[in-house]
């Protein structure tokens, strides 16, 4: 059997001006979904900018409190009580710095600031500990001198470890290293 063509009745003049409405309906819809899509993009930029921006101020701010312990670490502070207790609040105020600021650091930098901040814990409670004797023996002394050592000493090898990668996360953000 041979098929049958139809063909469709020209359009007349109502057709064609529905059919210029429905086109220009649709233009405006599709424009209007554009806008819409370049406003959430825009919004989304804005939000991600200031998250990075935050992030950066809290990496530069972090590595500033590691290079103040660092150097009050270095300082040598065995002898003196009062620069003692200076050097330790110092640190302890970087470790509340870090526990509060966590989230915005990478995992890798986050594990070496765990166990760092694990060891000055302890030290805080040894120090405490030490300084809340009244008349220490001098064996007492000796445990103290000999803790303090240990624990500037740990403080000197863990902090520059952080600091490398700190110094890493923030030059990857900048787009100097990959």
């Amino acid at each position: 059997m041979a098929r049958e063509i139809t063909c469709l009745p020209p359009v007349g003049p109502g057709g064609r001006r529905f059919k210029a409405k429905l086109k220009a309906d649709a233009d405006i819809e599709i424009e209007r979904l554009k806008s819409s899509l370049q406003i959430e993009a825009a919004e989304h930029q804005v939000r991600f900018a200031k998250l990075h921006k935050k992030r950066g101020e809290i990496i530069a701010e972090l590595y500033a409190l590691l290079v103040e312990a660092h150097s009050v670490a270095d300082e040598g502070v065995l002898g003196d009580a009062d620069k003692t207790r200076e050097a330790f609040d110092k640190i302890l105020k970087l470790s509340q710095f870090i526990d509060l600021n966590r989230i915005y650091l990478p995992p890798a930098v986050c594990a070496l600031l765990d166990n760092f901040t694990r060891t000055l814990r302890s030290s805080k409670t040894k120090l405490h500990v030490y300084f809340s004797v009244p008349r220490p023996t001098e064996k007492h002394a000796e445990a103290y001198s000999k803790f303090l050592q240990e624990a500037l000493t740990g403080f000197q090898s863990d902090l520059p470890a952080i600091r490398e990668q700190l110094e890493k996360e923030f030059r990857a953000m900048l787009g100097v290293e990959s």
